[in-house]
């Protein structure tokens, strides 16, 4: 099935992608089918899945989130038209399933009039001295009548016939100066209609030549313009050219350098590697000796400590009774709330529960991160995919209350007492990143989804809650040592959470136990159960070693606890 991307918004809006693959990744990452460049996209962003006829938009854990119509999307089903927005202000695409009609390009606008009449201005003012191109054309002259003619009149005429021969004379005079009478020539407006036509060909010549003229002369500066412009381009990317090789040649020679100070460490290093190696070797047997019998020593020490440890703790427990009651008020009942959507449109509200501590008196609590965003584990991301279900973050509420408060009236959260994201006074500050494997479904044998690494170190998400000041738990700091086998230890928190405070009144419970395993992770034999999830782990001091975050399956007497030098890496802002 092939998978279309209008893209709307970023560096490469106006631009139309195809795929065919079933699994589109998006990122900052070079390999990546979709690559943006944008800052707010993450290297590792998101994943378009195809899923039983449908594509899918999963979130890989990214920090800015993906938005699917304006609302934050984990794991949604897409639709054809649907916008995709990658991060808060990131690149936005529109979902398609087909390609879209290709948009023909509109006619160019035809140049207004104004323009024109503008340029006839300018050519007259130009030429203020020429003709008019339609001169008046003169009106005929009237043809005059002649005196003698006006001056006969008819009964004359009559009365001359009978006149006798010397007044015939007269008339024939009369009638021969009417004859010798020249009428005036009419003028012709040949002339008149050539010198019209000539001037005006001379006016729309000059005229031409003049804008012909202007126009050459304007390409010509254009052109010059042109020139100058290259001409400054050229001569800066030369400078930026020569820049560029002088910083990689500079480059070069430091890392010569670099390379040749390296080179002269580890010469140096062996070299007293060598001596020490060469003492060492006259000093064996000696050392030897010595330390065998130290050993012996430290063996018998630590068995007599360790059965005057197993002998107070069978008959005393006063010491970590001091330290339950001094740590109460320092945990804390974490609740985390939301709706799921269901296909049909319907929702169903969900909500879990785990533990937390103070661990700076302004406010930072520690705790998990499957107990503040449990849709990204194996659990609750297992069954979103099963009954096809998808997470609304607009309903999502996350809250803490500090041991001894009235956390529930009945079956109803009371935010009015504790500390919650809806009254603002509590807010999510960081976690470690995500470290995301493939999951199947039961009974699959391909993986369809992916969800959180839970055996992972980085399990843990640092809230901060307004107010204070705050009784914090001290940290056990890798300079104090590390805990051993067969140490004795606490862990407190809220197991069973809810279901076991039947007053609703969060109060801690304590378990006492000892250390089993010390690895990349500590392993105690205290009883553990799902609310004690991000609660503290603490030593005979009261000190915090460590962090409860899941069980060995199938036991209750094996708990698993993040170190604590982790808490310390996110309080401070290490990196992961």
């Amino acid at each position: 099935m092939d998978v279309y991307l209008d893209h709307l918004q970023g560096e490469r809006a106006g631009t139309l992608d195809r795929f065919a693959a079933d699994v589109i990744r998006v990122g900052r990452n070079a390999e990546f089918e979709l690559c943006f460049d944008d800052l707010g996209v993450s290297f590792e962003h998101a994943e378009l899945r195809q899923r039983d006829g449908d594509v899918w938009l999963v979130d890989r854990g990214s920090t800015n989130g993906c938005y699917v119509n304006d609302e934050r999307a984990q794991n949604t089903r897409l639709r054809e038209g649907d916008v995709v927005r990658f991060g808060k202000k990131g690149p936005v695409v529109r979902f398609r399933l087909s390609a879209p009609a290709s948009k023909e390009k509109p006619p160019p606008a035809p140049e207004p009039p104004a323009r024109k009449v503008s340029e006839r201005f300018k050519l007259q003012e130009a030429l203020p001295d020429l003709p008019p191109l339609a001169p008046a054309i003169p009106r005929r002259p009237k043809i005059p009548t002649s005196p003698q003619m006006a001056a006969v009149a008819p009964e004359a005429l009559a009365r001359d016939e009978d006149l006798s021969s010397g007044g015939s004379s007269g008339l024939k005079a009369r009638r021969a100066g009417e004859r010798l009478m020249v009428l005036p020539r009419k003028p012709s407006a040949a002339p008149l209609v050539a010198i019209c036509i000539l001037s005006v060909l001379v006016v729309v010549g000059a005229s031409t030549s003049i804008v012909f003229w202007m126009d050459s002369e304007r390409k010509r500066t254009n052109l010059e313009e042109e020139r100058r412009l290259g001409t400054e381009a050229r001569r800066g990317l030369e400078d930026l050219k020569r820049v560029m090789a002088e910083r990689e040649r500079e480059g070069h020679a430091a890392e010569a350098r670099m390379h040749e100070d390296l080179r002269a460490q580890v010469e140096h290093l062996e070299q007293s590697l060598e001596r020490e190696r060469t003492e060492a070797r006259k000093n064996q047997r000696e050392s030897n000796a010595t330390i065998t019998q130290l050993r012996e020593e430290l063996a018998r020490t630590k068995l007599e400590v360790a059965k005057a440890t197993e002998a107070s703790a069978g008959r005393d427990n006063s010491g970590w009774k001091v330290i339950q009651k001094r740590v109460a008020r320092s945990v804390v009942l974490v609740a985390c709330s939301f709706n799921l959507k269901k296909k049909d449109g319907t929702t169903e509200h969900f909500s879990c529960t785990g533990s937390g501590f103070f661990i700076s008196k302004d406010g930072y609590i520690c705790t998990n991160k499957h107990v503040v965003e449990p849709w990204k584990f194996r659990q609750l991301a297992t069954r979103l995919v099963q009954e096809d279900l998808e997470v609304d973050q607009s309903t999502y509420v996350l809250a803490v209350w500090i041991a001894g408060t009235q956390f529930a009236v009945g079956n109803q959260f009371n935010l009015a007492t504790g500390y919650s994201t809806t009254a603002k006074t509590l807010e999510k500050v960081r976690a470690p990143n995500d470290r995301w494997t493939q999951a199947s479904l039961p009974g699959d044998k391909s993986p369809r989804f992916m969800v959180h690494d839970d055996s992972s170190n980085e399990d843990l998400a640092l809230l901060k809650a307004t107010g204070g000041p705050f009784d914090a738990l001290p940290l056990r700091r890798s300079s104090e040592g590390q805990v051993e086998k067969l140490d004795q230890v606490m862990i407190i928190g809220f197991p069973a959470g809810p279901a076991i405070l039947e007053k609703g009144i969060a109060e801690t419970s304590p378990s006492l136990g000892q250390v089993r395993k010390v690895e990349e992770t500590i392993t105690v034999s205290n009883a553990a159960t799902g609310g004690n999830s991000g609660g503290p782990l603490l030593d005979s001091e009261g000190r915090v070693v460590g962090v409860i975050t899941r069980i060995v399956n199938g036991t209750e007497g094996l708990g698993i606890c993040l170190k604590a030098q982790h808490v310390v890496e996110l309080l401070e802002g290490g990196s992961w």
